[in-house]
């Protein structure tokens, strides 16, 4: 008799521990249900609670491999916070012996709606001359497709930035007398040009971003031009080159010493502004991604030289950068004259440069910056590596081999965006 109870009570011990765990595994399965149905639903821009309700189902359902008698609600709370609440009946494998009822496993999962959390977004874009055609094509439509993923529809929900760079950032010249900037007074700049008709055996670079001209001889002429600051931008001696504030020390606007375009667009809430300047980037010149961090940092600043994201509901907004670069470093910082108080970025020391791009994204990420990364058809290893390392985690760094791979990269960021995080 001793034996039998001594059984039952182990035979009782191990089952409770046998259909505990399959409760809390199912917990687990069924909380992933929830939670990739409730971002599907949140992200969709449905309003009918019907619809959101089916669109829960068809996802628990996509999600349900053993084919169990699941139960999806869906509700929308005071605050409009989607819930998706998963449940079922776990059949006890052991415990039902001893007379122990059928319980019912539940799980639930919440998000904000599309459009409820409001964001400031700064896309950093890569428009030197090797993104020339194709490329710079496929990221207009992605860019595009990605600012109307975030159109809310609710004005100022969703503030975005626009930062076209390759050596150098362009701002609008209407800052000029702003007391944060300091530009290179008008003058006279001479500088050397190829003449190409004199000089022999001339072909293009393939090489080089602008694709420019080589020769076997070479002959110069001088040019010399009274040239006034248009916008060109280049970078505040050290430290400062390294901080996205005024703080006293003003940023540097050149006139001669390199070329710049695509002007800068800083946040705005006006998609259809966003749009435009989206659809009209150009491409020119030399890679220093510093320059393009620097200044979609700044847009996203409250401090000066840009303010727009000091708004009254600041503490509410998330920020966030896509930056998007297609090559290595081939420009770094360096180089002065006589009428520029700042630097130019004139020097070619590739990993000069990448120092300065992983110091400055972490700075960004300190400053509570949420970073996406995108190495589109990037083939050196130390330029992936140094990508990836800039975004805030390894999944929102994306490896876009070709123009298919850079718009789904673009989207996927867009829906994270979207769903932004799970409440609870």
């Amino acid at each position: 008799m001793m034996f039998g109870a001594t059984a039952l009570l182990v035979l009782a011990l191990v089952g409770f521990a046998v259909d505990y765990n399959g409760i809390t595994a199912s917990k687990v399965k069924y909380q992933a249900m929830a939670d990739a149905a409730v971002l599907m639903a949140a992200g969709s821009g449905v309003q009918d609670e019907a619809e959101l309700q089916a669109l829960a189902e068809q996802v628990v359902a996509a999600h349900n491999y053993e084919s169990e008698t699941l139960i999806t609600d869906l509700s929308i709370l005071e605050d409009n916070t989607l819930r998706v609440e998963v449940s079922a009946q776990k059949q006890l494998a052991i415990m039902s012996m001893f007379g122990a009822p059928t319980p019912t496993v539940r799980v639930g999962s919440e998000s904000p709606p599309k459009g409820d959390v409001k964001l400031n977004l700064a896309l950093v874009l890569d428009v030197t001359g090797s993104m020339e055609g194709t490329k710079i094509t496929t990221l207009k439509s992605a860019a595009t497709t990605l600012v109307d993923d975030l159109d809310t529809g609710e004005p100022g929900d969703v503030m975005i930035s626009v930062v076209p760079f390759s050596r150098y950032m362009k701002i609008p010249t209407s800052y000029l007398g702003s007391p944060w900037l300091e530009v290179e007074p008008t003058s006279e700049h001479c500088w050397n040009r190829l003449d190409e008709d004199a000089s022999t055996g001339c072909e293009v670079d393939v090489d080089d971003e602008d694709g420019d001209m080589e020769c076997d001889v070479e002959v110069y002429y001088e040019v010399c031009e009274i040239l006034s600051w248009n916008g060109c931008m280049g970078s505040r001696a050290e430290p400062w080159d390294k901080r996205d504030y005024y703080g006293g020390t003003r940023l540097q606007g050149f006139a001669g010493g390199g070329s710049c375009h695509s002007e800068l667009q800083t946040l705005s809430s006006n998609f259809d502004t966003v749009r435009s300047v989206i659809a009209g980037l150009d491409t020119r010149e030399d890679t220093f991604i510093p320059s393009g961090l620097m200044w979609g940092w700044r847009t996203l600043s409250e401090d000066m030289p840009f303010t727009q994201a000091n708004t009254a509901d600041k503490n509410e907004r998330k920020s966030a950068m896509l930056l998007m670069s297609d090559g290595q470093n081939t420009r770094s910082y360096g180089g002065t004259n006589a009428t520029f108080n700042g630097v130019f970025h004139w020097n070619s020391d590739t990993d000069d440069a990448n120092a300065d791009t992983a110091e400055i994204c972490a700075n960004i990420k300190n400053d509570g910056i949420i970073i996406y990364s995108v190495a589109f058809e990037v083939t050196d290893p130390d330029t992936i590596a140094m990508m990836r390392n800039c975004a805030t985690d390894p999944g929102k760094f994306f490896d876009a081999a070709d123009t298919a791979a850079l718009e789904i990269a673009f989207a996927d960021v867009g829906k994270d965006l979207a769903q932004i995080r799970l409440s609870k």
